[in-house]
């Protein structure tokens, strides 16, 4: 499942993910709206199998998440949410 903002996907029935490898390489999926909640502006998506997997559940794994105290000036972050 993909975690994302609801403004973001509003008034769609699908979307595309896509997700880079460990290798770079980069694989695109459609992916289906399962829940969300407009209010909190936070929506879940599920990867749909395709020709990509050739029909196989997606299988993701997860980012892991870090400590701001333990970053260093000019290393790259990401931030999610607002």
């Amino acid at each position: 499942h993909i975690v994302t903002n609801y403004h973001v996907i509003r008034n769609a029935n699908e979307a595309k993910v896509t997700i880079t490898g460990k290798k770079g390489l980069r694989t695109v999926y459609t992916a289906k709206l399962v829940g969300a909640n407009p209010d909190k502006d936070v929506a879940v998506l599920e990867l749909v199998p395709g020709d990509a997997n050739k029909g196989s559940p997606v299988r993701t794994v997860p980012i892991q998440l870090g400590s701001s105290s333990a970053l260093k000036v000019g290393q790259t972050v990401f931030a999610i949410g607002n």
